[in-house]
């Protein structure tokens, strides 16, 4: 499957420090924000988690440190095993149902790290 994408991503390391809690389909699941756009996001779940194509998801991103929570809802659009600190991982994208706006403490995150 070929994404194409029409939005810059935010990917920052800073990240790992994002909190992501999601359901697909009835499970739930908590993992990490790998990048996101306004129209999608990557999360990086445990490595045991199998998600696929098309299936509904919703969720939030929470970072403590910087009072932020988003929620947003949308489909799985692709899945890929990975590896994370030495641990197996599964990065699953998300394409958003309505564009989310990006805080301006996620963009300055990523430009941060550029």
């Amino acid at each position: 499957m070929v994404v194409q994408r029409n939005h810059s991503r935010v990917a920052s390391r800073t990240f790992q420090d994002f909190r992501a809690q999601v359901t697909v389909t009835d499970r739930y699941f908590a993992g990490e924000l790998g990048d996101i756009a306004e129209a999608g996001l990557c999360l990086v779940l445990p490595g045991d988690v199998r998600v696929s194509d098309g299936e509904e998801i919703q969720g939030e991103i929470r970072a403590e440190h910087l009072a932020l929570s988003m929620q947003f809802a949308g489909k799985v659009a692709w899945t890929s095993d990975g590896i994370k600190a030495g641990q197996p991982c599964r990065l699953v994208g998300v394409s958003f149902d309505q564009e989310l706006e990006l805080p301006e403490a996620v963009i300055a995150l990523g430009m941060s790290a550029a």
